[in-house]
């Protein structure tokens, strides 16, 4: 009996053992796991980010000068006085308008001082490079924000309950679990205490067996509390009160940013601004400059039209002096080369004046008519008055001329043609000036030697972007043939100039569009006589000369075209040679025929 007793207790003993080195494990395993959790997520990263972003934003923001205001009311006004001054039609009327926009002038400049004075004061550049920062950040960690909807005013203070709640909850277990586990070492720390028998010690048997299961069970409870906390996830309603808070802090920052821009982008005009006033506060800007430049152009017009007369005098003499001829022909393209650069000087004075009747002098051209500033304008500076066919060394160009004579000559160091580009019974008669390119037309360069097909997708490709650019100024060729178009260097293709005294009409049905047997003229215009050409016409003639350089010298080119690139170049002009829905240059350009090469 009494051993059976013995084994009895040992059992239990066992059994004590193992429940309690069981429950210290588990718990120490539970204990092992909270820490590697709290190394992993200290806090909420995501929205203490945010937290420090709506911080940055919303206490750091710079806010419009106080001058801004001001300043678009000054602008305003300025620019009325500006446009009344460029309607204005009788130097009568000049003197009173020219006064008033002084006079408003006098207040812009002031408040422009002002508006300068304060924006040199507020660190814009710096702003906006932290601004670009938090955008950056944000983006990195919520992903990319709609700008559309306003998520509204409360996204701010929502977010900021939310996150005070959810920080309160968060301690409050922390604070939980941490207190029941340093009761549970303060135990620990008495055991080794009363178990230490080199040292005295107070800690008597109740302080390690009083409570211990008590300790024990409540560190087991928090720190499962903690473990299985809901508080590091969040549901539909705590997402959306984050992303709100997000969309809302990045509208911020784009309404902010948009502001910083207008502030730099109104100083460095104002800036300029600022800059004229000065130029111009003591003084009016006059062409003086340009009324020098013309009195030398007509004496140095005057000393070469003497000197011809020489030299045709010379030429016409009985006793022929070979010596005193080539002396004359000398001092004539010296004196020639000195009125061309006189007159590239003129170009700049009139440029400079144009800008300052397009800006801050509108009243120019009509106080000094005569320096014609207006025409200059007009015509973007494209027609030179003092420029005159008799000042050219020109040679007649027979192949050229056809029904019309045209003359070659050099300007400027580059060799050019004069086309006339009105009627020969208008005064004063006009010439155009078009860069001369030899043998360089595409007809030429087909009959020589036709070109390859690479050679065809660069030269075509340049015809095209040369068409873009036509229809997008408003203008239709209507004269694309295989003489209209030069080819440079076998690689860059160029639109060329058409007959300026025909209307668009006629150049559409002349009888030179045509490519060896294949005619350009657009369906259209054949069905309708007298239908005004279109740029879907020159697109029409552009694709019937694509079809015309690729297949008409096929028989005299080895040069075969990949598989691919064939059936490219078949897509591109079945959308060209039709009727209706034809692409446009810029469509053109991006069809797989012109990219496939780059």
């Amino acid at each position: 009996m009494r051993g059976q007793l013995k084994k009895k207790e040992k059992q239990v003993d066992k059994l004590l053992d193992s429940a309690v080195a069981e429950r210290f494990c588990r718990l120490a395993e539970r204990v092992d796991s909270l820490r590697g959790l709290r190394e992993r997520n200290p806090g909420n990263t995501d929205s203490d980010s945010l937290t420090e972003s709506i911080n940055v934003v919303i206490n750091n923001s710079i806010s419009a000068p106080v001058a801004m205001e001001k300043l678009e009311s000054a602008w305003r006004d300025y620019s009325l006085a500006q446009e009344k001054l460029k309607a204005c039609q009788t130097k009568e009327q000049l003197g009173d308008l020219i006064d008033n926009r002084n006079k408003v002038r006098g207040v812009l400049a002031a408040t422009v001082e002002s508006f300068l004075q304060e924006t040199k004061c507020l660190p814009v550049r710096q702003r906006m490079d932290k601004l670009k920062e938090v955008s950056s950040s944000l983006t990195a960690v919520f992903g990319p924000a709609s700008m559309e909807g306003d998520v509204g005013e409360q996204a701010f203070e929502q977010y900021y309950q939310w996150r005070t709640q959810r920080s309160r909850l968060t301690s409050s277990v922390r604070d939980g679990t941490d207190k029941a586990l340093k009761a549970l070492c303060t135990w620990s720390e008495n055991v080794g205490k009363f178990f230490c028998l080199s040292a005295k010690t107070v800690v008597g048997v109740n302080d390690i067996v009083d409570g211990v299961n008590e300790l024990l069970k409540q560190a087991e409870i928090n720190v499962a509390k903690e473990l299985d906390s809901p508080l590091s996830e969040q549901n539909n309603h705590e997402t959306k009160v984050v992303s709100n808070a997000f969309h809302k802090v990045m509208q911020h920052i784009q309404s902010e940013q948009s502001l910083l821009s207008d502030i730099m982008e109104k100083y460095l005009l104002n800036t300029k601004f600022k800059g004229e006033m000065l130029q111009w506060q003591n003084a009016s800007p006059t062409p003086d400059s340009l009324f020098s430049v013309k009195k030398r152009i007509r004496s140095l017009r005057a000393q070469l039209r003497w000197r011809q007369v020489e030299e045709a005098s010379l030429e016409e003499a009985e006793d022929f002096d070979l010596t005193e001829i080539l002396k004359k022909k000398e001092e004539i393209a010296e004196t020639r080369n000195t009125l061309f650069q006189e007159i590239g000087q003129e170009r700049k004075e009139y440029m400079k004046l144009s800008a300052l009747a397009e800006g801050c002098c509108p009243e120019l051209p009509l106080l000094y008519p005569e320096a014609d500033i207006h025409s200059h304008m007009s015509s973007g500076g494209l027609v030179v008055k003092s420029l005159d066919r008799n000042m050219f060394d020109a040679e007649p160009m027979k192949e050229l001329s056809g029904r019309r004579p045209l003359v070659c000559t050099e300007f400027q160091g580059q060799r050019v043609i004069l086309k006339r580009s009105c009627s020969p019974f208008s005064d004063p008669l006009a010439y155009v000036m078009v860069p001369y390119f030899p043998n360089g037309s595409l007809w030429a360069v087909q009959a020589a030697k036709p070109l390859t097909a690479t050679e065809t997708v660069k030269v075509m490709r340049g015809v095209a972007r040369g068409l873009r650019a036509l229809h997008a100024a408003g203008v239709t060729h209507a004269s694309l043939n295989p003489n209209n178009i030069f080819v440079l260097h076998r690689h860059q293709g160029m639109v060329g100039d058409y007959d300026f005294i025909k209307t668009p009409v006629q150049r559409a049905m002349d009888s030179g569009m045509v490519a060896g047997s294949i005619s350009l003229v657009a369906p259209e215009l054949c069905q309708t006589q007298g239908t005004p050409p279109t740029p879907a016409c020159d697109m029409y003639s552009y694709g019937c000369l694509l079809f015309w350089v690729k297949y008409l010298h096929v028989a005299l080119s080895d040069d075969v075209y990949p598989l691919g690139q064939e059936a490219r170049l078949q897509a591109l002009l079945s959308k060209l040679l039709v009727c209706v829905g034809r692409l446009t240059a810029a469509e053109t350009l991006a069809e797989d025929y012109f990219l496939s090469d780059q």
